[in-house]
């Protein structure tokens, strides 16, 4: 699925993509006003018969570090290597924009994505307890990993130990 630099007129279509991944959906406007800074910028992928929009990325671009901060396959399209070609795209981009290391979070108990980051060689940084609020369960734990930069092709299945199984 070919993934494109998204902008500020794709917002809407990130936020319901947002919307179908996470019980807290982030707005329209919200990543309207992340995607006007100019450290920030967005990755979208699209399905090449429909052009419906198929998941994303968003990451913030500080000095010699990159943050993935939201990342997001819709239900339908998971399970076929998207969120891998998304993570590989935007940490490709963020270091041509100069980062060095890419960051983020994830749940404790999101065992696809600790699978990829593990896969992609992430290794944990550290821990947020209590982070992620739940309306009806107890409140998660992040894990903050890391990734030095660049991700090499013959990298990318390297298979760290560090992250939960």
């Amino acid at each position: 699925m070919p993934v494109r630099p998204a902008s500020g007129t794709d917002a809407p279509e990130i936020a319901s993509l947002h919307a179908q991944c996470f019980a807290e959906a982030w707005t329209g406007e919200a990543f309207e006003r992340l995607l006007q800074s100019e450290n920030v910028f967005a990755l979208l992928a699209r399905e090449a018969s429909s052009n419906r929009a198929t998941g994303f990325i968003v990451v913030r671009v500080a000095a010699d570090e990159a943050e993935i901060l939201s990342l997001g396959v819709a239900p339908r399209c998971r399970r076929r290597g998207l969120a891998r070609e998304l993570v590989l795209a935007g940490a490709a981009t963020a270091l041509g924009r100069g980062a060095r290391e890419l960051f983020l979070e994830v749940g404790v108990d999101n065992a696809a994505a600790c699978g990829l980051y593990r896969q992609l060689g992430f290794e944990e940084r550290g821990r947020r307890r209590g982070y992620y609020a739940r309306r009806e369960a107890p409140s998660q734990d992040a894990l903050i990993l890391c990734r030095a930069l660049p991700i090499a092709a013959w990298e990318s299945g390297a298979n760290s130990t560090s992250l939960p199984a």
